[in-house]
């Protein structure tokens, strides 16, 4: 992952932390989920790389089942 989107994420997520919507998200997340995603989102971010995220994508889109809908209209 390139560093200036590494820089911008980590910077977002400092900022966002002063807001009081920030943490009500993270608190709504752990109670429907279980997951936490403020503790280690900056470890994540920094180990993130172009190979985990092309791998993560594969994984998810391989998943995915899509279908094209093509509306024409009438005259």
């Amino acid at each position: 992952m390139q560093k200036k989107a590494k820089e911008y994420l980590l910077k977002k997520y400092t900022d966002a932390q002063v807001e009081n919507s920030y943490w009500l998200g993270v608190k709504s997340t752990q109670i429907m989920t279980g997951l936490d995603s403020h503790t280690k989102y900056k470890k994540t971010v920094e180990s993130l790389n172009a190979g985990k995220i092309k791998s993560m994508a594969k994984k998810l889109l391989k998943k995915l089942d899509v279908k094209e809908v093509v509306q024409v209209g009438s005259k």
